[in-house]
């Protein structure tokens, strides 16, 4: 639960409102009957049957916090109830209250240009207060031809093609957003740190979302916590066993034996239940465990390439000027090591796969790839190892000045997606980038046909195909957004941004994975 006062909306009793000021302030649920509330005196309630001048009333404390709320309210006041019966749509008056408001308005106002003298004075400026919705979200009321003139709105755009026949359903995603106006940049007086940098060019639509609208799509299933976990679904398997794996690097760094530790951390795991208990559980932890024995080997492997362990760590800082306003990168690099040669360098785990069927997965190394442009700023090269259970990656060294420009391009759209919601999805992108090769590479090869081939690989990693999941369905803020590949490459942004984004990290990466790791299908 959230504090008192802690957000941008608050949701509470009339209560803990009184005494303090709101911009808006919004009255749900004024029907006739539930406010002022009636209570029903219980049998020991001694002055329920007796009431006598002086005793308190309910009823008058409710009208008092009606008052109290009216006066809370510096820029609007919103008052809803039900008005019409579900069942036969007849009037339904709102509470007592709401009334007596509407008449004193009535009886005191009148809107401009009203008559003085009328069969209801005031009528006019109530009809003009009131806004009167229809039963149904469907209603053709709520798509009219003129929507900036009309007081009904409605944010179900699915109906629109059902009720407005002459209409042609909107496949290339919600205009409003897509043609809304940017908003203004974003102040951001904290540096951004490497991971929220790294968050951003992972799914730019979701941090849009999150971090300048505070919108957050998730919600968690209480009934999930229930059920016994016979089985792993990917996201807890990734959990476990990156817990595992951080646990045994810990204890190899600390010079310790890595399986008793990692033996300690599973039977840690077993006794929170985080795995189901006899057979099933002992199936699930051997199945944490396949990989663990042949990935720590090839850790060991890498660690014994940069021998010399440096113990401190090392500051990044990074700035640059966008739109008017100051970005900063401020971090900490850690693990660093050297080899025999003197030469910079970092070994790290990976808990996902790099490798599915013989592709490098550049998204799963976007984080890597920012630390390690980072680290180059330092001048001195730095070269990265990244180990997975299925494949390894070498990143190797980049001129600093490279690094600077590449981090500058990634500050500048951040500052850009902290204004608009950029038409950009990181697993997509990576198939446009395998298809559609650099403009180098493509000299002298037809390039429509290029073009062509990109966006059918596009399209199915975005949208998916018969039994496969793409990544729109895996994003309810890509839904929303870009609810198609038509819509997130209609206006060739999204080529562009995959290009000045994502090209450096996908010709850093081997174009085929070796024999060997290969990896299964997802």
């Amino acid at each position: 639960s959230q504090r008192f006062f802690g957000g941008a909306v608050t949701f509470a009793t009339l209560m803990p409102m009184r005494a303090i000021p709101f911009r808006q302030v919004c009255l749900l649920g004024m029907n006739d009957g539930d406010f002022p509330r009636t209570r029903v005196p219980v049998d020991f309630d001694l002055m329920g049957r007796d009431y006598r001048p002086g005793d308190r009333s309910r009823r008058d404390d409710d009208r008092y916090l009606f008052l109290e709320a009216l006066l809370s309210a510096r820029d609007r006041l919103y008052v809803s109830w039900v008005g019409r019966s579900i069942t036969d749509n007849t009037t339904r008056p709102p509470s007592v209250l709401v009334g007596q408001l509407r008449d004193h308005l009535a009886a005191g106002w009148r809107l401009a240009g009203e008559p003085a003298s009328g069969s209801t004075p005031g009528g006019e400026l109530l009809a003009a207060l009131t806004v009167e919705h229809r039963l149904q979200p469907f209603s053709r009321d709520y798509f009219p031809a003129r929507p900036e003139v009309s007081p009904l709105f409605t944010y179900a755009r699915e109906w629109r093609a059902g009720v407005l026949p002459m209409v042609v359903a909107d496949r290339s995603g919600d205009d409003r957003l897509a043609n809304a106006a940017p908003l203004p940049p974003m102040a951001r007086p904290e540096p951004l740190a490497l991971r929220e940098l790294a968050d951003f060019l992972r799914n730019p639509v979701r941090a849009f979302f999150r971090q300048r609208l505070g919108v957050s799509f998730e919600s968690d299933d209480p009934a999930s916590e229930d059920l016994e976990p016979f089985v792993l679904d990917g996201l807890r398997k990734w959990v476990l066993q990156n817990e595992l794996m951080q646990v045994q690097a810990l204890a190899m760094d600390d010079r310790c034996p890595g399986e008793g530790a990692r033996s300690a951390c599973l039977a840690s795991i077993q006794r929170r239940g985080e795995l189901a208990r006899g057979g099933f559980g002992e199936v699930l932890a051997e199945e944490l465990m396949a990989p663990m024995d042949e990935l720590f080997q090839r850790y060991a492997a890498a660690l014994s390439r940069w021998p010399l362990v440096s113990a401190e760590e090392e500051e990044i800082r990074f700035a640059v000027t966008v739109d008017g306003e100051a970005l900063q990168i401020a971090d900490w690099l850690a693990g660093l090591r050297r080899n025999s040669a003197g030469a910079r360098g970092r070994v790290v785990l990976e808990a996902s796969d790099l490798v599915t069927n013989g592709e490098y997965r550049g998204e799963r190394l976007i984080g890597h790839w920012l630390t390690h442009a980072a680290a180059q700023l330092a001048g001195e090269p730095m070269t990265t190892e990244v180990i997975s259970k299925v494949g390894e990656v070498t990143l190797a060294p980049l001129a600093p000045g490279h690094a600077e420009d590449h981090l500058a391009t990634l500050l500048t759209a951040w500052q850009q997606g902290m204004r608009r919601p950029l038409p950009l999805a990181a697993k997509t992108a990576f198939a446009w980038l395998r298809a559609m090769p650099s403009a180098l590479a493509a000299h002298g090869v037809d390039e429509g046909h290029l073009l062509e081939q990109a966006r059918k690989a596009a399209r199915s990693v975005y949208e998916g195909g018969f039994g496969q999941a793409g990544e729109l369905g895996a994003s309810d803020y890509l839904q929303r957004a870009w609810p198609s590949f038509d819509a997130l490459a209609a206006s060739g942004e999204f080529a562009e941004l995959a290009e000045t984004l994502l090209r450096p990290l996908h010709v850093a990466i081997p174009a085929k994975a070796k024999r060997g790791q290969q990896g299964a299908g997802r």
